[in-house]
């Protein structure tokens, strides 16, 4: 069951994956969620906006550091 991997309460995964199809981003169909091609693209652009914001994480960080010394 999906809320159990995610260890979260079922009305909460029913809230989450309907909210999800609402938007299509991913479709249901015979109990399979599937993302579709814009939740493909969006979840593609949270990845760079992931690493976007490490990288500036880093960068930051290493200026702390270099002014501190």
């Amino acid at each position: 069951d999906l809320a159990d991997q995610f260890g979260l309460p079922e009305s909460i995964m029913l809230q989450i994956v309907s909210q999800l199809d609402s938007e299509q981003l991913t479709a249901v169909s015979c109990g399979d969620i599937v993302l579709t091609d814009l939740g493909k693209k969006v979840l593609e652009s949270q990845k760079k906006v992931k690493t976007l914001r490490s990288q500036i994480s880093r960068i930051y960080e290493n200026q702390t550091t270099r002014a501190g010394s």
